[in-house]
């Protein structure tokens, strides 16, 4: 469970850096200069990130050329190495969720990053009242209202989820 835990610590910090960059890179392209910006109209994240860390920018006689060129490049590099961190990171907690708790695997329509958040937000007891409420009924076949936080879990188990 710990494990679980830490690891999702260092995912989430890679995938907001990741949304960051990403968000720092449009940026960049979009206040660039017009000949710079029609490089990369209408690409996908992806397509972008890809496509901006394979510029190989030589320096001349423009330093914002040069320089805006070499920050794209940057970004672009970071959101990849982060891209491929997150998916090492989800490697490695697959085989800790089935191994924890395999019986969450089984629920239809839910992907590891919603498992591994329900999981650990009800070992953790740090359910919240918004967070539960908007669960599905079919979570609490593997939360049991008297695992989550006494005022929340009473709440939810009376009020909200009970007919």
């Amino acid at each position: 469970m710990e494990a679980i835990r830490v690891l999702m610590i260092a995912r989430r910090s890679a995938v907001h850096t990741r949304i960051e960059s990403l968000n720092q890179l449009r940026h960049m392209v979009f206040t660039a200069t017009p000949e710079i910006r029609a490089k990369f109209t209408g690409l996908t994240a992806i397509s972008l990130a890809n496509k901006a860390s394979r510029l190989r920018p030589r320096p001349g006689e423009d330093a914002v050329r040069y320089t805006t060129l070499v920050t794209i490049r940057a970004l672009g590099q970071r959101v990849q190495y982060l891209r491929a961190d997150t998916k090492g990171l989800n490697r490695m907690l697959r085989p800790l969720i089935r191994q924890t708790a395999p019986n969450l695997l089984d629920v239809f329509g839910v992907g590891f990053d919603t498992k591994r958040h329900r999981y650990v937000r009800r070992e953790s007891g740090k359910a919240s009242l918004s967070q539960e409420a908007r669960c599905p009924r079919r979570f609490f076949d593997y939360w049991p209202v008297s695992s989550m936080s006494s005022g929340i879990g009473a709440a939810i188990g009376s009020s909200i989820l009970m007919p």
